[in-house]
């Protein structure tokens, strides 16, 4: 008789807890916030933006003086005659991106996006759609992006009614804004004056919510939700 398998247990990416020694914060539980970059289709972005904002992405995607003549009039023609026709039914505009996106085999089949991440639990695992952006632009306004992800994790916190879980973010200057200039790590010793309990951790500290993405999430903010009052 042939030995019996064993079943394997399926690994999970969420740890028991997140230690980090010199922590000031005697707790196990932590909501790990971070920002980077994601793609959305059409659909989602249209839910996201409006149609003028989606145009204007394009046009910095290519240079419109490289079309020739010939597509330089069907540009026009999709986004003034049609765009016009279909002004004041937005449940249209979904076939003017199509027609678009069937004319002209340059324009990419998805959109990027500056997204902020917050994660505490498999059950939890919130992002926030920011802005269009080419992930190569993703540096510039990095700060502003990060402190997006901490308030979003700061709304995660509100929700689940515990003041005490600590958030952590791997950007200095998106902490040290957050709590009023002052910069808090897991080795300051004046923890203790940080009354948001939102401090810094080492990049791969955050890594569940560097890894998250929006096809995985939970829950997915827009741009038109404001977080500034989840902290104040």
């Amino acid at each position: 008789m042939g030995k019996r398998r064993s079943k394997k247990q399926k690994k999970t990416k969420f740890p028991h807890q997140i230690t980090f020694i010199g922590c000031e914060f005697p707790v196990d539980d932590f909501i790990v916030a971070d920002a980077g970059f994601d793609t959305i289709d059409y659909e989602l972005a249209l839910s996201c933006f409006d149609i003028e904002t989606i145009i204007n992405w394009w046009e910095c995607y290519f240079d419109i003086e490289d079309l020739t003549d010939d597509q330089f009039t069907e540009w026009e023609q999709i986004f003034t005659g049609n765009y016009s026709k279909y002004y004041d039914k937005p449940s249209d505009f979904q076939e003017i991106i199509n027609n678009a996106i069937n004319q002209f085999n340059f324009l990419p089949k998805e959109l990027g996006v500056a997204t902020a991440r917050a994660v505490f639990n498999p059950d939890y695992q919130w992002v926030k759609i920011i802005t269009l952006i080419d992930k190569y632009d993703l540096i510039d306004n990095i700060d502003y992006y990060e402190l997006e992800a901490i308030k979003l994790a700061l709304k995660m916190r509100a929700e689940l009614d515990d003041e005490n879980i600590v958030i952590i973010n791997d950007n200095k200057h998106a902490v040290a804004d957050i709590t009023g200039n002052r910069f808090y790590d897991f080795y300051d010793d004046n923890n203790f004056e940080n009354n948001l309990k939102v401090v810094w951790a080492s990049r791969k500290n955050v890594k569940l919510a560097d890894q998250l993405t929006i096809k995985e999430a939970t829950k997915i903010f827009t741009p038109d939700d404001d977080l500034d009052n989840n902290f104040e």
